[in-house]
């Protein structure tokens, strides 16, 4: 063949294959970007702007990764991780993970459903030693799903959660039995956000192994993926390095614009696999390269199929609704995507990922703000574009009591905090037939009593479950955070707070008052030479006390959440004094009276007194300000 006719014959060939060539090339530009649509070539660039908005001010310090197809595409350090001793964040820096350390349980669980060791369908009791859980309300069984699920019904403690020193950390099988909720929901039925829960779920890993949750995490996920700098343990008496590495950090809140160090170093917690990992940013790294692996090699699984079904939604409020996929959180941006935040009162966390692109994000930070990685992870996963709905939206003027007051049921609680958890909130507002107004921001109706809007610079969805013309149930789910569900609050239940919260204010006023004339005219009495009788010696003790009761309220509200019930036992001690004091002290007063004659005003204040301490210890015992 002639040079003419190869030549000929390779154009031709080149020709033909040219459309090939560029879908190809086209294919390969869009996996050179994020999600977004940021190219990958200008990353850099961007997250080093995007991060010096916050270093300083927001947080003093973070680290930011990213995963791309598999690996480590880009991996920033920035800030100080103690800006006092002037220590500087680096790829060596462990930062405390909070809720992302839950994703192990989940995924321990799931390697033991793998074996079938675990069912997810069993009721969990199976597993607990006998009459392990013990206020339990209702009949039904609580599955493992219910536990990734958040929906087994149990209530919020607010206390023992996070203790300040590494000596008050209790076994997880006498934290579990000693700090044990109340179960206020049917299982399956309300979703709310339970660290009880996943450290349950933790425990019955315990129970199935035979061995420490730490233990198990440490052999079946952080040694096959080479986390050598990650550790589980409440105080990571199992990994030296980690725990060296932790002192020097420190957590930092913000203060008039600028980040300060606080005033503790650090918290523990015994339910510790709901929020006790701490490591480094690339060892989360490398937790993420697994969880996108889907060969059949992944260390973490036997078979990819238990990698696919972790990925599917084990809880779906409605469709077009973010989930719940085996304890990941959904998050729709321009693509779907899966993860977890993590919460300290100086940390946060936040890794996500998507599938569908092999892209992840993870941002460790030192401060108590969600506000970097929430807009980091907008910047780079996109907007959500919801699907244009064929058809008509229902109108939320039907709806009659769209602007009732309505109840966290993430704050549901027994306990001295009730009160002040259980107050109503108008959280729902109509602005017009397809927009409502969520706590301040407008959402718009994409599908049928689904909302979307963007709430404190993160998209947001809402999903109200009406029944009748009537909402029974408003869950607000904002994009990679745990779904928060609020139910509308009974005319009575309302009138009882409103009420309670009235009397306690008549109360303070009044023995305030009562105080007040009470010793000036004790002691006008004694620069007179007037005796005081002994009923109003009584009447002014039974005020006083009863203002020392409301001071101690106060202070302990204001320890709040990192405190013990026993660090709080001389508090509780000093209400139940007063609920023993007051009846006695009432006793004797009105038996003075008898006694001894007394002026219609000093009757008045005497009875009044009496009356209004009455109605203080009704409403101690029904707001349980005594435990």
């Amino acid at each position: 063949m002639s040079n003419k006719k190869l030549i000929l014959l390779f154009v031709t060939i080149v020709l033909l294959c040219f459309p090939a060539i560029i879908v190809q090339a086209s294919e390969n530009s869009n996996s050179l970007s994020t999600p977004s649509g940021i190219p990958l070539s200008e990353l850099e660039q961007f997250i080093d702007e995007f991060m010096n908005e916050f270093i300083g001010t927001s947080v003093a310090g973070a680290s930011v990764v990213i995963v791309e197809n598999e690996s480590i595409f880009y991996h920033g350090s920035f800030g100080y991780a103690d800006m006092e001793a002037g220590i500087l964040v680096d790829t060596d820096t462990v930062f405390e993970w909070g809720s992302i350390g839950k994703l192990f349980v989940w995924v321990s669980a799931m390697q033991l459903a793998e074996q079938g060791r675990l069912n997810l369908n069993t009721d969990i009791r199976e597993y607990l030693p006998e009459g392990f859980l013990k206020k339990l309300q209702f009949d039904t069984p609580i599955t493992m799903y219910h536990l990734m699920n958040h929906n087994a019904g149990w209530g919020v403690r607010t206390t023992d959660l996070m203790v300040f020193s590494s000596d008050d950390v209790v076994s997880l099988d006498e934290a579990l039995r000693r700090f044990e909720p109340k179960q206020f929901f049917e299982p399956g039925t309300i979703v709310a956000y339970s660290n009880y829960g996943v450290a349950v779920a933790g425990y019955i890993i315990e129970c199935i192994t035979g061995q420490p949750f730490y233990e198990y995490v440490r052999e079946n996920i952080f040694v096959p993926l080479g986390m050598n700098y990650t550790t589980a343990h409440p105080y990571q008496a199992d990994n030296s390095t980690v725990a060296e590495r932790r002192g020097n950090i420190r957590g930092h809140e913000q203060i008039d614009g600028i980040a300060s160090p606080t005033g503790f170093d650090r918290v523990f917690t015994s339910l510790y696999p709901a929020g006790g990992a701490i490591g480094t940013s690339a060892d989360m790294a490398k937790f993420t390269i697994a969880l996108l692996d889907n060969s059949e090699t992944n260390p973490l699984f036997k078979y990819p199929e238990t990698r696919l079904t972790m990925f599917t939604n084990s809880f779906e409020i409605a469709r077009h609704f973010p989930g719940i996929t085996h304890g990941f959180w959904e998050g729709f941006y321009a693509e779907r995507t899966l993860g977890h935040m993590g919460t300290l009162p100086t940390f946060t966390s936040n890794l996500r990922f998507s599938t569908e692109s092999n892209f992840g994000l993870i941002v460790l930070t030192n401060g108590g703000s969600h506000e970097l990685d929430g807009r980091l992870a907008s910047a780079l996963f996109g907007d959500f574009v919801p699907e244009e709905y064929v058809g008509t939206l229902p109108s939320v003027r039907n709806l009659n009591n769209i602007e009732s007051s309505f109840f966290s049921t993430a704050t549901a609680t027994t306990g001295f905090a009730r009160l002040l958890l259980s107050a109503p909130a108008n959280i729902l507002k109509i602005v017009d037939d397809n927009t409502i107004n969520l706590m301040g921001f407008d959402f718009i109706q994409i599908t049928p009593f689904i909302f979307y809007g963007t709430y404190q610079d993160m998209g947001a969805f809402a999903y109200l479950s009406a029944e009748d013309d009537m909402i029974t149930k408003v869950t607000i789910y904002q994009s990679g955070r745990a779904p928060a569900d609020f139910i509308p609050i009974s005319g009575f239940d309302l009138f009882g707070f409103y009420l309670s919260v009235i009397f306690l204010a008549i109360s303070l006023s009044f023995m305030i008052t009562a105080a007040i004339i009470g010793i000036i005219s004790i002691l006008r009495g004694r620069k007179m030479d007037i005796p005081v009788p002994l009923a109003k010696k009584l009447t002014n003790a039974l005020n006083i006390f009863g203002i020392i009761v409301f001071i101690n309220y106060l202070i302990m509200l204001s320890r709040l959440p990192i405190v013990t019930q026993s660090e709080l036992l001389p508090n509780f001690i000093i209400n139940i004094a007063y609920m023993v004091f007051a009846p006695i002290c009432i006793g004797f007063i009105f038996a003075n009276m008898k006694k001894h004659e007394s002026s219609k005003k000093s009757k008045l204040l005497y009875i009044s007194s009496c009356v209004i301490s009455i109605i203080l210890i009704i409403l101690m015992i029904v707001w349980d300000m005594y435990k």
